[in-house]
């Protein structure tokens, strides 16, 4: 009480759970005279977050008392208002998780730890400073204080902490293999920066990994090597050995490869083994090929092909939910973990159509049963699972369905619902992208494009043209559409006064940027038609003097 409501604080919290835990908190512990200040701008506050769909019943109850969280579950309008709300002191304090100390810049006079952990993993110093850098900032208040909260076990590391140097940057590119050294020499062959295993050598010697290389305790040489063999191994890059008479023979290398100064090979316990010299020609293979131009980490190239052939015997087109299995994004369903009895009242519950793909897909009755009781079937992929589960919300989500709805019902947070269907646009394209460079999937391209775009939309593709300007997600396109604002030329000539009253609790700052981007919009599209009216008189005027 000697920090707010006059001045702000933040308690960063371990976890999101606890973040909504101890904001509950405060609103048992602070005094009831904090109801009152600001009631009115926390009455608009609270009025503008139930206008982005169902409000939190947490929310519902700390806002009054100037409370709020803050993390990844909430979506992304829901942390603009929070973090409006708190800068204009509406909100004087917020429980976050460390992402708002990297993400988000929110000063404050007082600064609380609640515990020396970010999930598991004990604080660094990069990110304690990036915590306690927001109490007292420059230029924004005159002190600042930062406390942390710690058991006695705890202080002998934290003093440890507190008194080392910062933390240096240091490379990943050789940790995290697929997106890292792997996909740096797949790219590099790809554009032609380099082509054989010496060119490799120097182009990773020049990145940081190279010049840090005595510092980590590396062999780059060694490292881009093994780097070779496994990717060669893998399939998605190939060695082109040229014959006596010049003509050009693609060799997948199933074993090591040997120096150019040495005759045998180093290892002779694999089956099949050709020579790599320093010289020997390195290309894509088709998948690998497909796998960087639709920018797919190598497992999930796996993946997507064998879903791809699969669906190549089986595909059912009597309702959108096959397509919408095959873009849905795997990063995204590796963080949902599925709910079996929610899973089991889907399915049971959704018409014939749904239970046709779910059998496709090897869900049988039996299988949904056993999920439900909790029991994972050895002849269904964990992988498959969490993936049509993510499929199902999609298809809840592009029929119309609420965020809030929809998380709830699948026990997801808001945020990740949130941009599941964009995320699944973007990963449509990279699925685009891959099968153009795949022949037999050639089937797959032009549905696909068009259902990205479908995603994006909704379940109402006039939103579509909408949804281009900046600002304006699916919600507030529909606002604009049943308000009369169903293109862009309406949204340019009218006035901002007019387009704040049918958009609630936007500011006149962002009803002013829709307007201007929705005239800029309209110039582009001006100026597009003027070259294409052009490049078409110049065709006839060409073709009336023949």
């Amino acid at each position: 009480m000697d920090v707010v409501p006059k001045d702000s604080c933040l308690i960063f919290c371990p976890t999101r759970k606890n973040c909504e835990s101890v904001a509950l908190l405060m609103t048992r512990v602070l005094f009831r005279s904090l109801v009152e200040h600001k009631a009115v701008e926390k009455g608009k506050l609270q009025l503008a977050l139930e206008a982005e769909g169902t409000l939190c019943p947490i929310l519902s109850k700390t806002i009054k008392y100037g409370v709020a969280y803050h993390h990844s579950g909430l979506t992304n309008e829901e942390r603009k208002l929070i973090e409006d709300g708190y800068r204009d002191g509406t909100l004087s304090l917020i429980c976050c998780t460390s992402t708002l100390a990297a993400g988000v810049n929110l000063p404050a006079k007082r600064v609380i730890l609640r515990s020396p952990y970010v999930g598991n993993e004990f604080l660094n110093l990069s990110r304690y400073k990036q915590m306690v850098g927001r109490a007292g900032r420059a230029g924004m208040g005159e002190v600042g204080e930062s406390i942390v909260l710690c058991k006695p076990l705890e202080i002998p590391k934290l003093r440890i902490l507190l008194t080392s140097k910062m933390d240096d940057c240091l490379s990943s590119l050789h940790i995290e293999e697929d997106r890292g050294l792997n996909n740096l020499l797949l790219s590099s062959v790809m554009l032609s920066l380099a082509s054989n295993r010496d060119e490799l050598h120097k182009l990773v010697s020049m990145s940081l990994l190279g010049i840090q290389s005595s510092r980590l305790n590396t062999d780059v040489r060694e490292i881009v090597d093994k780097a070779i063999v496994s990717l060669i191994k893998a399939r998605p890059l190939k060695v082109k050995e040229i014959d006596d008479n010049g003509s050009a023979a693609s060799i997948i290398m199933q074993s090591q490869f040997i120096d150019e100064t040495t005759l045998e090979p180093k290892s002779k316990k694999s089956k099949q083994s050709i020579i790599l010299t320093r010289k020997s020609r390195l290309e894509l293979s088709t998948l690998g090929k497909a796998a960087m131009k639709g920018s797919i980490d190598l497992q999930t190239a796996y993946y997507l092909h064998e879903d791809l052939k699969s669906a190549q015997r089986h595909l059912i087109l009597t309702n959108d939910l096959h397509v919408l299995f095959l873009v849905t994004p795997y990063d995204v369903a590796n963080q949902i973990k599925p709910v079996g009895s929610v899973f089991y009242e889907v399915i049971m519950s959704s018409p014939s159509s749904v239970m046709d793909v779910s059998r496709v897909l090897g869900f049988t009755e039996t299988v949904i049963i056993k999920l439900r009781e909790g029991i994972m079937p050895k002849n269904i992929s964990s992988r498959v699972f969490h993936r049509f589960y993510v499929t199902l919300m999609l298809h809840e989500l592009q029929k119309g369905a609420s965020i809030y709805h929809v998380a709830e019902k699948y026990h997801v947070t808001r945020g990740i619902t949130q941009n599941l269907l964009s995320s699944t646009a973007a990963f449509a394209s990279s699925v685009v992208r891959f099968c153009q460079e795949i022949p037999e999937f050639w089937a797959f391209i032009d549905f696909l494009k068009s259902f990205s775009k479908k995603i994006t939309a909704g379940p109402v593709e006039e939103l579509e043209i909408l949804m281009e300007l900046p600002a304006v997600k699916i919600g507030r396109a529909r606002q604009l559409y049943d308000a009369g604002f169903k293109n862009l030329q309406a949204i340019a000539s009218t006035s901002p006064t007019i387009l704040q009253k049918h958009l609630k609790y936007a500011s006149r700052k962002t009803v002013d940027h829709i307007i201007a981007a929705a005239n800029l919009l309209l110039m582009e599209k001006i100026e597009n038609l003027k070259d294409e009216y052009a490049e078409m008189m110049e065709c006839l005027q060409a073709s009336q003097f023949q």
